[in-house]
């Protein structure tokens, strides 16, 4: 971690500006070559690819609650992953952890 906080306040702000975006885009690319489903990352149901992208982007809208604005099939993706019989009770529940 970073101690100076001006060099911390720079690389947070490189992270919102360049990195979250670009993350943004190949996702939600991922999503859009779905053939099967622009619902879920691989075939017609939830895997763990879901999973995997709910959770990386559970950070990153810690740091920038509007990281997902301009992707609406993302924000669908997660929306379906907190909706999940199996998930729900356990996401709004679970212990918060800080990666």
């Amino acid at each position: 971690m970073e101690s100076d906080g001006v060099k911390k306040a720079e690389l947070q702000k490189k992270v919102v500006s360049d990195i979250e975006p670009q993350f943004c885009r190949y996702f939600q690319n991922l999503l859009e070559s779905n053939n099967e489903s622009n619902k879920y990352f691989l075939g017609s149901s939830m895997t763990l690819a879901d999973l995997a992208f709910y959770e990386i982007f559970t950070h990153f809208l810690r740091h920038n609650p509007e990281a997902l604005k301009d992707y609406p099939q993302l924000i669908a993706n997660r929306k379906l992953t907190e909706e999940h019989e199996n998930l729900k009770g356990y996401l709004a529940n679970r212990p918060d952890s800080n990666i």
